[in-house]
């Protein structure tokens, strides 16, 4: 949103912006906060996190400004160019493979992943990135937690506690408040 701010001509901070990330960065506080400890491992790994999310926000700015002209599947495709031989030479020089076994399931896996997890997914991201606002799209970090403690009650039979179903729902505030404008202009208020 800060970025957005100062970068895009037409993507200044609002009061539905601000009050909506925070109240889903509370709602993700609530869900998360019991399992943050501060030991140095633990401190290392948030860091980590900030610092990618830093790079990330930083890279969706960008790539919403500079480029309005390159085709979704292009950008896809360079990443994957440039991203696929460093993945794996890190891999092949620092896992061990022994225990590594390709059944039906780990290659369909692969091929789930490597396909709908990846490729459409990002070349969807890119085409969105040209029609939405940056820090809209940048809201989609938001949903992923949410979704997984729906999977994970729906599925793995987890309990859903008063501070994650009030984080959850906060998450969910946040977005409509974010989006609130459109959302008033699709249904029709204020209109004339």
């Amino acid at each position: 949103m800060v970025l957005s701010h100062y970068i895009l001509d037409d993507e200044k901070i609002t009061i539905y912006k601000t009050t909506g990330l925070i109240a889903a960065f509370v709602g993700l506080i609530l869900i998360f906060g019991i399992d943050v400890t501060f030991s140095s491992s633990a401190t290392q790994g948030m860091i980590a996190v900030i610092i990618s999310v830093i790079f990330q926000a930083t890279s969706l700015v960008f790539v919403k400004k500079n480029g309005k002209h390159i085709r979704p599947v292009a950008m896809n495709v360079g990443g994957m160019i440039v991203g696929l031989p460093i993945m794996y030479a890190i891999a092949f020089s620092t896992e061990s493979f022994s225990s590594v076994h390709f059944d039906a399931k780990g290659i369909l896996s692969i091929f789930y992943l490597g396909s709908f997890g990846t490729v459409i997914t990002f070349v969807v991201y890119y085409w969105l990135l040209k029609r939405v606002q940056a820090v809209l799209l940048s809201f989609t970090s938001f949903i992923t937690p949410i979704i997984a403690v729906i999977f994970g009650t729906l599925i793995l039979g987890e309990t859903l506690s008063p501070n994650i179903a009030s984080g959850a729902a906060l998450v969910l505030g946040g977005l409509v408040i974010v989006n609130g404008r459109e959302i008033l202009g699709m249904i029709g208020v204020g209109k004339k």
